[in-house]
C-alpha cells in the first residue's frame, strides 16, 4: 500500500494525525505574568442521578507572545509540548466575539 503525502491528507499535517493536539476555545482571566496568560474553560456536564446541567470551569496556564491580549478576551488554545512546569498550551489566536 502507497503512503500519501502529508499535503494530501484529509487531516492536514502531522500532529493532527496522531490525535494528540487538544483544542480549547476559552477567556483570558490573568495576564499578569511575562509571555503567560490563565486562560478559564468552561465546560457543562449533565448529573446521572439527576440530570441537571452544570458548568465546570479549569484554568489552564499557556504561553502567549502576543503583549495585546487583555482580561476578558476570547481566545483558541492548543496542546504543545511542556514549555514549564505549568504550560503545555500556547494561544492560537483571538476568537471574534
Amino acid at each position: 500500500m502507497k503512503s500519501q503525502p502529508l499535503a494530501d491528507h484529509p487531516l492536514g499535517e502531522k500532529d493532527n494525525m496522531s490525535g494528540n493536539v487538544k483544542t480549547f476555545i476559552g477567556e483570558i482571566v490573568s495576564t499578569k505574568m511575562k509571555n503567560t496568560v490563565v486562560v478559564k474553560i468552561d465546560s457543562v456536564r449533565t448529573s446521572r442521578l439527576y440530570r441537571k446541567k452544570y458548568t465546570v470551569s479549569k484554568s489552564i496556564n499557556a504561553h502567549s507572545d502576543n503583549d495585546s491580549l487583555v482580561v476578558g478576551d476570547k481566545v483558541s488554545i492548543e496542546s504543545v509540548r511542556p514549555i514549564s512546569k505549568t504550560k503545555s498550551f500556547k494561544v492560537v489566536g483571538k476568537v471574534a466575539q
